[in-house]
C-alpha cells in the first residue's frame, strides 16, 4: 500500500508539469501547486518509513532527495516568476511612459530638434518641420540641403556652455518669413560620439506682427491725443481709493495751466482744484472702480489761475484706470447767456411804447 501511495504521489507530481508545458496555464499557481504536491509526497514517504516501518531502500532515498530537490526548484521558480512579473510590469510602464512622451514630442506646439555637426537634423517633430516649410518630419530629416546654414542656426560648439536664447528670423522652404524664439545648447554625449545641437523653437510670427500693429496703433493714438484741441487726462485709482494723475496731453497742460512734470502723481483735487466743492471727484472715483458707467458733466471751473465753464466726460479704460476729456465751453455759455438776455429784451420790447423802445435801443447801443 505504501509503495502504491508513493507511486501515486510521484505520478501525481508530474501532472502540474504536464499542464504547464502543454496548456500554459497560470505559471505561478501551477508552480505553487507543484511544490505543495512534492512536499506532501516527501512527508508521505517519511511517515510510511517512520510510522509503518517501511523498509528503507536506496531508491526511496533517491526519491526523497528528488522530491526535496523539486521543492527547492519550485521555490526558485516562484522567485523567478515574481521577478519576471516585476520586470514585465516595469516594461509595460516604460512602454506607456515612452508612448506618453512620444505623443507630447510629436504633438508639441513648439519645434524640437537635434542638429548634427554635419548640419543635418537627426531628430525633429512635426511643429519644427512645419516651421521650416516641410510637409513631414521624414522629408526634413532626409533632406540633403544645408538647411542649418540656410536658416542661420549655426553648428554645435563645445566651447559654448548652457542654453543660448535669441529671436531668430529666417525664410523657410515656402519663401515665407518666419520669426521664432530660439533656445539652443550643445550636447556632448558620454559615449564620445560627436556633439550635436539640441534646440527648441517657438513660432512667434503672428505675435510679432500683432505687436507691430499694436505699436503702430499706439503711436497713431498718441499722435491723435497729443494734437487733440481738448484736454485729456489719465488717472489711476490706487489701493487707497485715491485717483492720481498718470498722464495728460499738451492741450490739458495749456487749458488748466499745469506742468505735467510737476503734476504727475498728484491727486485729482490737487490737479483740478477748480472743481472743489462739487461731486465731481467722487463720481470719477466710482467710474474708475466700475461702480457706475461713463459720466458727462457741464461744470464751472473756478481757481486762482483759471476760470471757465467746461464739458467733461469720465470713462473707465481699464480696471482702476480712467480718462477725463475736458472741453472749454466758456464762450458757448457766454453766448447762451447773451441770447437769453436778448430774448428777455425782445419779450419786454413787445410791451413798451414806441418812445420807451427808442430809449431802450439807444441804451443797448451805448452798452
Amino acid at each position: 500500500n505504501s509503495s502504491m501511495l508513493g507511486l501515486f504521489m510521484r505520478t501525481f507530481v508530474l501532472i502540474p508539469v504536464l499542464v504547464w508545458i502543454y496548456l500554459r496555464t497560470n505559471f505561478f499557481l501551477v508552480t505553487i501547486f507543484y511544490t505543495l504536491i512534492s512536499l506532501v509526497a516527501v512527508l508521505g514517504m517519511i511517515v510510511a518509513i517512520v510510522e509503518y516501518a517501511m523498509p528503507v531502500h536506496l531508491i526511496s532515498v533517491y526519491v526523497i532527495a528528488l522530491q526535496i530537490y523539486l521543492i527547492l526548484l519550485g521555490c526558485l521558480i516562484c522567485a523567478f516568476n515574481a521577478l519576471y512579473e516585476q520586470l514585465r510590469q516595469t516594461r509595460l510602464e516604460l512602454a506607456r511612459s515612452e508612448e506618453k512622451y512620444r505623443t507630447l514630442f510629436e504633438n508639441a506646439s513648439f519645434g524640437i530638434f537635434h542638429l548634427t555637426a554635419a548640419g543635418r537634423f537627426s531628430l525633429a517633430n512635426r511643429a519644427f518641420a512645419g516651421m521650416l516649410g516641410f510637409s513631414s518630419v521624414e522629408e526634413l530629416t532626409n533632406s540633403t540641403q544645408a538647411l542649418a546654414t540656410q536658416i542661420g542656426l549655426g553648428l554645435p560648439n563645445s566651447h559654448v556652455e548652457g542654453w543660448v536664447h535669441s529671436v531668430h528670423r529666417f525664410t523657410n522652404q515656402n519663401n515665407k518669413t518666419v520669426i521664432t524664439k530660439l533656445s539652443m545648447r550643445t550636447v556632448q554625449p558620454s559615449n564620445e560620439s560627436e556633439a550635436y545641437l539640441e534646440g527648441f523653437m517657438e513660432n512667434i510670427t503672428v505675435r510679432m506682427q500683432a505687436n507691430a500693429r499694436l505699436k503702430k496703433s499706439e503711436q497713431s493714438f498718441r499722435t491723435i491725443i497729443s494734437t487733440a484741441p481738448y484736454a485729456i487726462q489719465l488717472f489711476i485709482l490706487g489701493a487707497d481709493g485715491i485717483l492720481r494723475l498718470e498722464d495728460s496731453n499738451p492741450a490739458a497742460n495749456t487749458l488748466l495751466n499745469i506742468e505735467m512734470g510737476q503734476a504727475q502723481g498728484k491727486t485729482m483735487p490737487e490737479v483740478l482744484p477748480g472743481f472743489a466743492g462739487t461731486s465731481f471727484f467722487e463720481t470719477c472715483r466710482k467710474v474708475a472702480s466700475a461702480e457706475i458707467a461713463k459720466q458727462s458733466f457741464e461744470l464751472p471751473y473756478l481757481s486762482d489761475e483759471v476760470q471757465g465753464f467746461y464739458d467733461l466726460t469720465a470713462v473707465q479704460v481699464s480696471p482702476n484706470t480712467m480718462v477725463i476729456t475736458i472741453v472749454d465751453i466758456t464762450m458757448r455759455k457766454q453766448a447762451e447767456k447773451v441770447a437769453r438776455a436778448r430774448l428777455v429784451l425782445l419779450e419786454a420790447s413787445a410791451r413798451l411804447k414806441p418812445e420807451e423802445l427808442e430809449e431802450l435801443f439807444i441804451y443797448e447801443a451805448k452798452t
